[in-house]
């Protein structure tokens, strides 16, 4: 493609309705993205570490998302590696048509 290509997305959000109910302000992730071609060059991490620090800046005490554990993207890892850690957990079933 000739010009500028977006490599990677995210998207938060801040609830604050839901922050005295949790007793905590934070920002949540709504979606986190990266193309295929630009996979695995560090840039779902930098964007994670930036909507951090820029959070952080803002006050906010915490940062939220929901992932899947068992995605074969390697995302929980990264997650992780991030210093997030497992709250709470809930499991999906579903039947297939």
């Amino acid at each position: 493609a000739d010009g500028p290509v977006v490599a990677g997305y995210i998207m938060v959000s801040k609830y604050e309705q839901d922050w005295v109910v949790s007793g905590y302000s934070s920002g949540y992730i709504d979606t986190l993205g990266v193309r295929r071609h630009y996979r695995g060059r560090g840039i779902a991490s930098k964007l994670v570490v930036t909507v951090m620090t820029k959070l952080g800046e803002q006050g906010i005490e915490a940062v939220e998302l929901d992932v899947d554990s068992a995605n074969p993207s390697g995302a929980f890892g990264m997650y992780t590696n991030l210093g997030f850690e497992i709250t709470n957990g809930s499991t999906m079933y579903s039947i297939e048509y």
